[in-house]
């Protein structure tokens, strides 16, 4: 009982001084909220929650930072709150530190790592607070699905999207992707369409229209996201519906090695966040057990961060044979430097510049701490994302924030259509880096694509599902799955 008093002194003073620090705070409130993706903004929403950080609602619109957060759409998260600390955990960003050695990740930035818009607001900014939420006020609640006779759509750019198409696909619902934006009548209004919006024209399945109308009244259910009727292919603006730039999106078949030589919590993030957030099963093959596999029983191979060496010759070759056939081979991290050295796909690393042998003399005990100041342990970085490249369907804004923590660098594309993510000139959001990677960072590549033959591979430097909490960028793993097979790495005919 006396240890139990004692804890909750401890707690209750803990909490006083945080509430008086939150008082103090230059920053009053921060507003956050993606208007394009509900279900991100309610998942980053819901993990405030569970660190029973106090969230309200946004009573009104406001533009701040240049963006527009929009009532509905973001929420406030006050300062003076007794989990003060832990909203500075979630927000706030950290480029300076007393020491440069750090054992794993030197950022936590959970906004960043969610990529959801959001912004400190000082006492000079007015903003309208509404109700405090619960957990009941941001489950999904999609609006009724009326049946149509021509087509049904959805916008890609909301998160659970690929949960309702992989339900469409799996059920045997034929479905298309728009590769040009349009805007049709949803409703009696015109509605904006972006890149990926999925069209399932009631026409073109072979399932009855009655049986069609039923999985996309579950799809929507499962995934939380509205889905609209259309009564017509013609648009307002942009791309008829039957046009050529509507194509079909083939159901993923995807093969992931593990085991010998690939990194074991890359699989299981890929594992769990395709589990998880998309119901969509995957095979799993033991690195040894690769020659005994069909590949052309799949049509995506992932290579998560790792070393195949032990795939030998005939393993490179068979990889490359089936990638020429059209398959779409998805490299994280470490793989790509294999894949590359090689000879797999036809690409270069950067190479390391100045002559290590040089005079230079350094005291011995300092070898700790000038080595690991150099490590890229973990930090988040600002990148320029091409919004109309299929693997970035779905994002409405250029600005990504991307995670690093590794030292691959590759050299840019021949053809400047195919680096999807680059680095900003001034990329450094939050954590630690030592100047001279910095400087490698800047504008250097996250994403390319590169042809092999009539199929791709997709080049993830930077690993777009760290440890199951980069919500930001899990899209553009997911585009890789989706829409792998209309991926194209054009050739530059030059000025």
């Amino acid at each position: 009982i006396e240890n139990r008093e004692l804890l909750l002194k401890h707690q209750q003073d803990y909490f006083k001084s945080a509430l008086e620090e939150g008082i103090k705070s230059a920053i009053k409130a921060y507003v956050f909220g993606d208007n394009s993706d509900k279900g991100r903004t309610n998942a980053f929403a819901e993990l405030l929650l569970k660190h029973r950080i106090e969230t309200y609602a946004l009573d009104a619109d406001i533009t701040v930072g240049g963006t527009r957060y929009e009532k509905g759409k973001a929420f406030i998260v006050p300062t003076d709150q007794r989990q003060y600390r832990m909203v500075r955990t979630m927000f706030e960003k950290v480029t300076k530190f007393y020491d440069s050695v750090f054992y794993d990740a030197s950022s936590w930035t959970m906004a960043l790592g969610y990529g959801i818009p959001h912004e400190g607001l000082t006492a000079s900014v007015k903003f309208s607070r509404g109700e405090k939420i619960k957990f009941e006020d941001i489950a999904p609640k999609p609006a009724p699905v009326p049946k149509s006779n021509y087509a049904y759509v959805f916008e890609w750019n909301e998160y659970y999207a690929p949960k309702a198409l992989y339900h469409l696909l799996d059920n045997g619902v034929f479905a298309k992707a728009a590769f040009k934006p349009f805007t049709a009548v949803v409703n009696g209004q015109n509605k904006n369409f972006g890149y990926g919006t999925i069209v399932v024209a009631v026409a073109d399945q072979n399932l009855p229209a009655d049986e069609v109308y039923t999985h996309i009244k579950e799809a929507s259910r499962k995934s939380g996201i509205d889905i609209y009727n259309v009564e017509t292919g013609m648009t307002s603006q942009g791309v008829y519906l039957g046009s050529g730039n509507i194509r079909t999106v083939e159901k993923p078949k995807v093969i992931m090695l593990i085991g010998n030589g690939a990194s074991p919590t890359e699989a299981g993030a890929i594992w769990h966040l395709l589990d998880t957030k998309v119901e969509m099963p995957i095979t799993k093959v033991d690195t040894d057990q690769f020659s005994r596999v069909n590949l052309f029983d799949y049509n995506t191979l992932i290579l998560v961060s790792g070393n195949y060496g032990m795939l030998g010759d005939k393993g490179v070759e068979k990889i490359k044979d089936w990638v020429k056939e059209g398959g779409t081979l998805i490299l994280q991290r470490y793989a790509v430097n294999w894949a590359i050295n090689s000879k797999l796909i036809d690409e270069q690393l950067v190479k390391e510049n100045g002559d290590k042998s040089s005079s230079l003399r350094l005291d011995y005990v300092t070898a700790d701490d000038h080595n690991g100041s150099r490590e890229i342990g973990g930090s988040m970085y600002m990148a320029d994302l091409d919004i109309t490249h299929p693997l970035g369907f779905g994002y409405a804004r250029r600005g990504l924030p991307v995670y690093r923590n590794h030292d691959v660098f590759i050299q840019p594309s021949k053809s400047p259509f195919n680096t999807v993510v680059k680095y900003t000139s001034n990329p450094l959001l939050s954590g630690y880096v030592h100047p001279s990677n910095l400087n490698k960072i800047r504008n250097s590549v996250s994403l390319e694509v590169t042809g092999v033959g009539r199929g791709r591979a997709i080049l993830f430097v930077d690993d777009p599902n760290f440890r199951g909490y980069w919500y930001g960028t899990n899209k553009l793993f997911f585009n890789a799955l989706f829409f792998g097979s209309h991926i194209a790495a054009p050739n530059f005919s030059g000025q």
